[in-house]
């Protein structure tokens, strides 16, 4: 399923919590009301570890998707551990992210809503003083799951997808419920606060893909003898690469890819891959008719070819490591995935919910 630029088929909410993590322990604390209330078409967004989700998006999300999040889950715990406190981690991702929105974090706490496929997104501040007490907790946790309901957001979806047109209409929306909101505080409140300023006119990758952590792959052979190729990475809409026969049968590049995805995760060796690829030049080697360098750097070549290919069609860089990467003392080697699902006898399923964010939750600021 792939969505065009100027459409979306979820929103997300990105949730910046102030430097004392009250708004992101309320958060917490109203994830599976909040959760519930916004159903298919909003996703809260805010940090934290990825198991610790409600049971709407648990139930939406794809294998693959909870197969990448496991991995991530595990990694948010070794980085707190590294940080050596979790509230110090959080601190600094809060902030890290409030860069990567464009929005001052000075402003914090707030939620900035857009989807990387649509340029318009909007921005709700939170008056810090709303968490003071029980009763004014419970009535913001109200209003957010009045407001941002799936009820009241299918009103901007049309076909199931929202657009630049929709997102302007619910900006207004989102003002009126940012009065609500302050008026919990000040009752008398007539008047809206300033308006966030978003400072970045498009989205951005915060951290590049990382295959070996972000990127599944599966894979099938189809009825004609091709191979086709599919791809989830984190954030990113699902890819397709086919490997379609020559007209003596399979390529050099299918046979890599098929090799690969057979062996996965084991590595291969790199005399195994010579002969299952070139088998005839491998005898030329033992007969002193070619050099074994000629050789490699044929097989460098390919895979530098094969890994264009796949990156034509929209996989990240680096899934199958170049030669020069392999270590002497073992030379073998394996797809840099996160993991390679077994051929499907069924067609794909097109999820419930597919993810497009641009934004790991959990993000790595040393990495940048």
């Amino acid at each position: 399923m792939e969505i065009q630029p100027g459409k979306s088929a979820g929103l997300f909410g990105y949730c910046v919590s102030d430097a004392g993590l009250r708004f992101h322990n309320w958060l917490y604390e109203n994830r599976i009301g909040l959760g519930k209330s916004s159903g298919r078409i909003l996703t809260w967004r805010p940090i934290g570890d990825p198991a610790q989700c409600d049971d709407v998006y648990r139930n939406q999300r794809t294998t693959e998707l909870a197969a990448i999040e496991a991995t991530q889950s595990k990694s948010y715990r070794d980085s707190v551990s590294q940080m050596g406190s979790e509230e110090i981690y959080l601190q600094n991702e809060y902030l890290h992210r409030s860069g990567w929105l464009g929005v001052d974090f000075e402003h914090a706490p707030f939620v900035v809503f857009g989807a990387p496929q649509l340029k318009e997104r909007v921005a709700i501040p939170i008056p810090i003083g709303v968490f003071d007490q029980p009763k004014t907790r419970r009535d913001l946790a109200g209003i957010f799951m009045g407001q941002f309901s799936e009820t009241a957001l299918a009103g901007y979806s049309f076909g199931g997808f929202l657009t630049e047109k929709s997102m302007r209409e619910f900006s207004g929306s989102v003002q009126k419920t940012t009065l609500a909101v302050y008026k919990l505080i000040n009752g008398g409140a007539r008047k809206l606060p300033e308006r966030l300023t978003i400072s970045l006119p498009e989205w951005r990758n915060s951290q590049p893909i990382d295959p070996s952590l972000d990127t599944i792959i599966s894979y099938q052979i189809c009825p004609d003898g091709a191979l086709k190729v599919r791809g989830v990475s984190r954030g990113q809409p699902a890819v397709e690469h086919t490997f379609n026969l020559g007209e003596c049968g399979a390529t050099k590049q299918q046979n890599l890819m098929h090799v690969l995805l057979e062996f996965y995760p084991d590595p291969v060796a790199l005399t195994k891959l010579l002969n299952e690829l070139y088998a005839d030049e491998v005898s030329k080697i033992a007969e002193g008719q070619l050099q074994a360098r000629t050789l490699k750097g044929r097989l460098r070549a390919l895979i530098s070819d094969t890994q264009s290919s796949l990156e034509k069609s929209g996989f990240p860089p680096g899934i199958i490591p170049k030669l020069r990467q392999v270590k002497t003392g073992d030379r073998e080697f394996s797809l840099s995935v996160a993991d390679v699902k077994a051929p499907q006898a069924d067609p794909w399923e097109i999820p419930k919910k597919v993810c497009f964010d641009v934004e790991n939750i959990i993000e790595h600021s040393d990495n940048e």
